[in-house]
């Protein structure tokens, strides 16, 4: 088995899409943001991925959006609720939020 490598022409092309996207994906992965693979390779304009790490990503992605995998509205509306939870616990962490001014006002 061979091991192919992927120049940032060769993604962009697979992916359609610019080179400033791939850039702005490469960066949010870094930063968590993302799933995007990191290239194993950044010297100047010469960043470099294999093959099968963009390959398994178009993968996960594809999974993601298949029909299979579409939330009742059940689901949603317990991510949401569970969403809003942890929006309401971190804003109350950092002192932040509508529970302090009722606080504030006594």
């Amino acid at each position: 088995m061979t091991l192919r490598i992927l120049k940032i022409d060769d993604v962009t092309a697979l992916l359609k899409v610019s080179r400033p996207t791939v850039d702005r994906w490469v960066s949010e992965s870094r930063a968590g943001r993302n799933d995007f693979p990191v290239p194993f390779s950044q010297q100047r304009r010469k960043v470099r991925w294999t093959a099968s790490a963009i390959e398994e990503w178009i993968e996960r992605r594809q999974a993601a959006q298949s029909p299979d995998n579409v939330p009742t509205p059940r689901q949603t509306k317990k991510e949401n609720r569970h969403r809003q939870e942890r929006t309401t616990a971190g804003l109350q962490r950092h002192g932040l939020g509508r529970h302090q001014q009722g606080k504030e006002e006594a």
